[in-house]
């Protein structure tokens, strides 16, 4: 009789065989993980710059009783303003990639269902907002599928905030080119607070689970730099996201679930991250002024995936 170390290690090779042989290098997933982070925290840093702005013309405005629209600083204000909402109307948004239809037959599904321990488990830290940099931490074990992320403003005076992420998942190399759909019913806990003494002081709490598939260029086949996400799909499965000023706000929940699923179209020359994420995030104007804080607690008993190969007929 075989034993029970053997035959874990044979459903080991096989899944490892299903999911396109062997792991690429960490600092692949490690690479990707890092340049989305990066220009998540860009797109963060430019809205709370933007209402910081609005808020400071606002503040000079409230100062005063009534608007004096002959006032200097009043009018001053009042035009930034305005030029700030032109300026918006103005913009033009980025359109969205339009994912190409593969025809064919379908012939068949690869059903997958993997427990902890998982492939790859990943924690990030926003670069820190403003000069009041918030407290964060952030873990995540594969070998057990728990992440956990927090974040949390300073009383110091002056504007600031930060943000912790965490992830953990698995990778897939199809056999050609077909339609992946992930399956996730991750349990979670969450509390949040915000605590703003005033209209003009700045504050916000967020964060998000959700269940994501990046396709990158493991190996600089495609794009020719090694680690560039070229496609990606992600379904939020919860989310929280809080500003209100002149506020106290808290919320706190434990051992939700929610199911999530999301799919992509995938071909053989990319590499499939398939994976839980977490993410919280806070900013405010210290204390007194504002304060927030944001903290999560993930377990991901399992990861599901189908994957449907689309053979082309033809004529």
């Amino acid at each position: 009789m075989p034993s029970k170390k053997k035959r874990t290690s044979t459903k080991s090779d096989m899944l490892q065989v299903l999911r396109g042989g062997k792991l690429p290098p960490r600092s692949v997933v490690q690479k990707c993980l890092a340049h989305m982070q990066e220009r998540r925290d860009a797109e963060l840093d430019r809205g709370s710059a933007t209402e910081r702005k609005m808020a400071k013309h606002f503040d000079q405005v409230q100062q005063l009783k009534g608007i004096d629209t002959k006032n200097p600083a009043v009018s001053s204000s009042l035009d930034s303003l305005l030029g700030m909402h032109q300026k918006f109307a103005k913009r033009k948004l980025v359109a969205p990639k339009v994912a190409q239809v593969v025809g064919g037959l379908l012939p068949g599904r690869l059903s997958v269902s993997a427990i902890p321990p998982f492939d790859f488990d990943h924690v990030l830290f926003g670069s820190g907002t403003g000069s009041n940099i918030a407290t964060r931490a952030a873990s995540a074990n594969r070998l057990n599928g728990r992440i956990d992320v927090s974040a949390i403003t300073s009383a110091n005076k002056g504007f600031g905030g930060g943000s912790a992420y965490g992830v953990v998942g698995l990778y897939f190399h199809p056999f050609g080119s077909g339609r992946l759909s992930v399956h996730v019913n991750p349990t979670y806990s969450f509390q949040w607070w915000t605590n703003s003494i005033r209209p003009t002081a700045l504050v916000k709490s967020h964060g998000h689970v959700s269940v994501t598939i990046y396709g990158v260029d493991a190996y600089a086949d495609t794009t020719g730099e090694p680690a560039t996400i070229v496609s990606t799909a992600s379904t939020n499965i919860f989310s929280w996201n809080e500003e209100e000023t002149n506020q106290v706000r808290f919320d706190f929940k434990s051992d939700l679930q929610t199911p999530g699923t999301v799919s992509l179209d995938v071909n053989h020359t990319l590499v499939y991250y398939l994976f839980v994420e977490s993410q919280v995030g806070v900013h405010s104007f210290g204390w007194p002024g504002s304060l927030a804080g944001a903290k999560m607690s993930i377990a991901v008993p399992s990861i599901a995936y189908d994957y449907q190969l689309h053979p082309i007929l033809q004529q």
